[in-house]
């Protein structure tokens, strides 16, 4: 009777223990799963979970048949929390205690990764070394310890066979990694023929999509290190895609920035506008405030305030993008103002509001000249026609300057002004100014479009 307690007890205790490792290898194939599919918080939770699972197990039999399968699956849950010292203490561990060929290789590869991570990248070399040489040219673990060789490599200038391992470790779970990867040592290399090589093959990869924001940061780098149009043309074939919208949507509106970066407005204008026409509700807006920043920038006539707010008529829920068209109906309420003999110095503020608020120093220009010259005998002209000569000078406003040589403010410019006529102008004009910006408020937020 005693044996047959005895014997229940052994095998409650053991399934106890089997079952422990066998939840906690569910869960890091979940977590695995949710890494794959960007879900890094999901990940992490399962991955704790799973670290915990095995923990137990491992704690109930150190010495038992599953105890290097506990640490083994404790060190890669660690190493994908980034816990890389905490990883290595694991692997460690386990080489001491395995017999088995095939998990002390898989222990060496992930050791070799944390120490890699740890900045030992020549120690990490050696156990990489050892576990490639039994995991064999093709399997998802042989690719991941090829992946970290790879980076080992490059870290110790070995480019050649950096190159040679990423290409092998280019299959399976580290297909995706090990593509961006070789994107990375491209540009830190300057091999742009390379670069656009490896882009090629990240645009193909609908994987890639869960992993868009490391894609996204390559891609701006590409723009530091050549140029920002060399960014753009390079990255072209990510405009199809097939990843997820979000993915994308902010790809293409980094490449709109870039273009804008590359001085060439029309084609960031043109992208900004496909990636808020085809954008996801949490990119349209920064999307068409691009476009319209792209817009105001260059526009030249009073008429375009008008279409540029229509632009982001349908980002209004975007806070910002309601801002922005708050501030262009407040100066188009100025510009119409100034139309009337009496309110023309509301023209004047328009200016200043296109040029200081929302950076539109080309149409700014055309108001601070249409004042200078319409209103010549206003004191305030010649510092409107200074402004427009500060902005950009030509022929109309050396002309508007030869116009008003009398001017208190063309006259300072020379040194030769009245004392104090300048102070008494500046505080005149701050007062009626701010008269204006309580009136323009109000009737912004009030009106969506003019009356």
């Amino acid at each position: 009777m005693r044996r047959i307690v005895l014997a229940a007890t052994l095998l409650v205790v053991g399934c106890g223990y089997f079952n422990s490792l066998y939840n906690a290898n569910r869960q890091f194939a979940a977590a695995e799963r949710a890494a794959r599919t960007g879900d890094g918080a999901t990940a992490a939770r399962q991955y704790r979970d799973a670290i915990e699972r095995a923990a137990v197990s491992y704690r109930s039999h150190p010495d038992g048949r599953w105890a290097d399968d506990a640490l083994l699956l404790v060190g890669r849950a660690r190493f994908a929390l980034g816990e890389y010292e905490e990883a290595a203490a694991a692997m460690r561990a386990l080489l001491v205690n395995t017999r088995d060929p095939s998990v002390r290789a898989l222990g060496q590869a992930y050791l070799g990764a944390a120490l890699h991570n740890l900045g030992k990248v020549d120690s990490a070399g050696v156990y990489l070394d050892s576990a490639i040489a039994v995991l064999g040219p093709r399997s998802d673990n042989a690719a991941f310890a090829r992946l970290w060789r790879a980076r080992a490599a490059f870290a110790r200038n070995r480019i050649d066979v950096g190159w040679t391992d990423l290409e092998a470790a280019g299959i399976g779970h580290t297909q995706v990694d090990a593509t961006i990867e070789g994107v990375a040592q491209a540009i830190a290399q300057r091999d742009s023929a390379r670069a656009v090589e490896y882009f090629d093959r990240v645009a193909s990869m609908r994987d890639a999509g869960r992993v868009y924001q490391r894609v996204d940061t390559l891609l701006q780098r590409m723009g530091s290190t050549w140029s920002p149009a060399f960014a753009v043309e390079a990255s072209a074939p990510l405009a199809d895609a097939g990843w997820p919208d979000q993915a994308r949507d902010e790809i293409a509106l980094t490449r709109a920035q870039l273009a804008l970066a590359g001085d060439d407005p029309e084609a960031a204008l043109e992208l900004a506008m496909q990636a808020a026409n085809a954008a996801s509700r949490s990119t349209a807006g920064r999307a068409r405030r691009l476009a319209a920043r792209i817009r105001l920038d260059h526009a030249t006539a009073p008429e375009e305030l008008e279409e540029i707010r229509t632009l982001l008529l349908s980002a209004f829920d975007d806070p910002q993008a309601l801002a922005l068209m708050r501030s262009i109906r407040a100066a188009q309420i100025l510009v119409q103002q100034g139309s009337t003999p009496e309110s023309s110095l509301s023209l004047f503020a328009a200016a200043e509001y296109l040029r200081d608020e929302l950076r539109a120093p080309r149409l700014a220009r055309t108001l601070f000249l249409q004042y200078a010259t319409t209103h010549a005998d206003a004191v305030w002209a010649g510092k409107a026609a200074l402004a427009a000569h500060v902005i950009e000078q030509s022929d109309e406003t050396r002309a508007a300057l030869d116009l008003l040589a009398g001017n208190a403010y063309v006259l300072a410019t020379r040194g030769q002004a009245q004392p104090g006529s300048i102070d008494r102008a500046e505080s005149q004009l701050a007062y009626a100014l701010a008269g204006l910006r309580q009136v323009r408020a109000p009737l912004a937020a009030a009106g969506n479009r003019l009356s």
